[in-house]
């Protein structure tokens, strides 16, 4: 017997619009716990990228110093053994005290660096987990109300949003929000002087490659390939100088590449800054930028008492004690700031060794000591 038009059918298509109405209010209520979820994770995710960001560069840099160190102490232990027949007793052990203390410095130096490495990667691989879970929950919830037809426009609109943002955390989505930054960037990009540009495409390049080398889509690979064709354009328009990673045979460790080429743009920054304010234009560095500036500064003056050390080290090869050498120097240069009598004194009897744009500044410094001292001497 048909019940649509009789009380038991109009009960239950009663019920049904209840039911369905009940279920509308519930999944707009989960939605909007979704959004705030997604809000909540993605503040903690992006809050551990950035300290991230501030103790990646200054760690890995701890990383190769000490690598470095244990190459020199290395060095040195077998010179000591070398010259173990000059040396007196009282000598030789002081030798072999201070190469304890200097594998015990070394290893300690070693160990903070990396377990804080490992600490923060493991709070950006949790923070992702959470973030992906949020984003799962939403487009669930998200699905479900459009099947059922749910009019949701406003909790919609601020959820996609959310959703949108924390996406970019994630490899599949960085790669268009990359598109997007390159883009909109490249109307400042002319705005920049010569050596902003050429950080500024290193790290562009960088991040490119290193997108190309994690394994994208098809569609992420057609992408990438049209975000590299605009920055070959942009590099022939502008001409910030040779950047070897635009060659497709070019290797690097591509975190690092990032890093230093971030480096180098702030350097860059500041030395922009301080000729503006040279100019009358000037501007007040942030506290979180004065820490970074004073952290620089104390691993480039490590590094060149690393670089010391090292020229007291003989090499059977000179190209090889070279290559040391501009390696090391181009750590100290990072953060050393204007070239001072301190540096120069180190470096001067090497000046035939200094070369390349990184120590053009260095350079420039010896050649204005060289010309002083021969109107001297004129």
């Amino acid at each position: 017997m048909s019940t649509g038009s009789s009380p038991l059918g109009q009960l239950a298509d009663l019920l049904r619009r209840v039911e369905a109405k009940t279920r509308a209010q519930e999944l707009t209520e989960e939605l909007e716990l979704a959004a705030e979820e997604l809000r909540r994770t993605e503040e903690t995710i992006r809050t551990v990228e950035s300290r991230a960001n501030q103790i990646r560069p200054a760690r890995q840099r701890e990383l190769q110093l000490a690598e470095g160190d244990e190459q020199l102490l290395r060095e040195l232990i077998r010179r000591t053994a070398q010259n173990r027949s000059l040396m007196g007793e009282a000598e030789f052990h002081e030798a072999e005290r201070l190469i304890e203390v200097s594998r015990v410095e070394v290893e300690r130096r070693r160990s903070e660096a990396q377990a804080e490495l490992e600490d923060i990667q493991d709070a950006l691989d949790h923070a992702r987990i959470e973030v992906r879970a949020a984003l799962d929950r939403y487009h669930h919830v998200r699905r479900e109300l459009e099947r059922l037809q749910v009019h949701a426009d406003e909790q919609m609109e601020e959820g996609d949003r959310l959703a949108m943002i924390a996406e970019e955390h994630f490899p599949e989505y960085q790669v268009r929000a990359f598109a997007r930054e390159v883009d909109e960037a490249t109307a400042m990009f002319g705005q920049l002087d010569r050596r902003e540009q050429y950080a500024q495409m290193r790290i562009w390049i960088g991040r490119l490659r290193r997108f190309q080398y994690a394994g994208p889509a098809e569609d992420e690979r057609d992408m990438l390939e049209s975000i590299f064709r605009r920055l070959v354009t942009l590099s022939k328009q502008y001409e910030p100088g040779y950047i070897e990673a635009f060659n497709r045979q070019f290797s690097a460790d591509w975190d690092l590449y990032i890093v230093e080429a971030q480096e180098s743009l702030r350097q860059a920054t500041e030395e922009a800054r301080r000729q503006r304010s040279h100019n009358g234009d000037a501007s007040t560095l942030s506290g979180e930028e004065d820490a970074v500036e004073i952290e620089t500064r104390r691993l480039s003056e490590q590094a060149l008492d690393h670089l010391k050390a090292l020229l007291l080290v003989r090499y059977d090869d000179p190209q090889v004690k070279a290559d040391r050498f501009r390696e090391t120097l181009s750590r100290v240069m990072e953060g050393y700031g204007p070239p001072d009598d301190a540096l120069l004194d180190v470096v001067r009897p090497y000046r035939e060794w200094i070369n390349g744009i990184e120590f053009r500044a260095l350079r420039k410094a010896l050649d204005q000591e060289k010309e002083q001292t021969e109107d001297v001497n004129s």
